[in-house]
């Protein structure tokens, strides 16, 4: 199965970060902090979405890797030639297009002793991927449009086993825009660290479509900027953690959001305490 790398349920973010204004009152101070809340909570299921597919395909094919567990059926595709980097043992990749993002890329391969494999990917002796990657891009929605820049270091490993497993940090900057408050328009920009916390996918993938086990952290700098004057910011962490199903929670300052991996939505919200809102 791999429904769960289809195009982000952005509709249903859009409502969310409205509700969350509406839900904060009609002060100008809790208005910007539920805001807050709502634009990481979108920007952070939007990289967790790009990340998850990325981890499941990224563009290799053309070397004989189908991506952790996808098999012939991967999607996606390679995004031109696979070449050594230098004298060294990675493989610089070409350009990757996908879901409004340019990728670049670049890998090295690691046998089960942690050995360097300096001839490239080798199905059958494989067992771990260091994958270096770099995007830019943007998107355009109705209320909300976004520009981001995406670096990610990732180690897929222990592919020779039925569990696959996937660490990593990574960092992000978005400029935001397109969210009218007031008659005037909020924007908010961020810079995000992130941090995979061994993210396992059993396998075969079509009997486990759904991360095992794991999180993925953020740590987000939000600025809030009304009418081009900086009016505030904040930190706001951010962390998703997996169960093997469908749904999974999104805990966002203490504030939890149910995500549906499936349908790539933020489907429902509770408050600090455990109460639905």
């Amino acid at each position: 199965m791999t429904k769960w790398i289809r195009a982000v349920g952005f509709g249903s973010m859009v409502a969310l970060a409205a509700a969350g204004c509406e839900d904060a009152g009609t002060a100008p101070n809790a208005i910007d902090d539920a805001a807050i809340v709502a634009e990481a909570t979108l920007v952070a299921a939007d990289g967790m979405f790009q990340d998850l597919s990325l981890a499941q395909d990224p563009g290799l094919q053309g070397i004989g890797f189908f991506g952790m567990g996808t098999g012939s059926g991967a999607v996606g595709g390679m995004g031109g030639q696979c070449q050594h980097l230098g004298s060294g043992p990675s493989f610089q990749c070409g350009s990757m297009v996908r879901d409004g993002f340019t990728f670049t890329r670049e890998v090295t391969f690691y046998d089960q002793n942690g050995d360097v494999q300096e001839e490239g990917f080798d199905p059958t002796a494989t067992d771990a991927i260091h994958l270096v990657v770099n995007a830019e891009g943007s998107r355009e929605r109705s209320f909300w449009s976004a520009s981001m820049t995406r670096s990610r270091d990732m180690m897929l490993s222990e592919l020779l086993s039925d569990a696959h497993h996937l660490n990593g940090e990574g960092h992000s900057v978005v400029y935001r825009s397109g969210n009218p408050q007031d008659g005037g328009e909020m924007t908010f920009d961020m810079v995000v660290d992130i941090a995979w916390n061994d993210v396992v996918h059993i396998q075969p993938r079509e009997e486990h479509p759904y991360p095992e086990s794991g999180t993925i952290s953020r740590d987000i700098y939000v600025e809030v900027t009304r009418d081009g004057e900086v009016v505030g910011g904040r930190d706001v962490t951010a962390v998703v953690t997996f169960n093997g199903t469908q749904y999974v929670t999104m805990d966002v300052d203490g504030e939890q959001f149910e995500i549906d991996l499936a349908e790539r939505e933020v489907t429902r919200r509770w408050g600090g305490m455990g109460g639905r809102s």
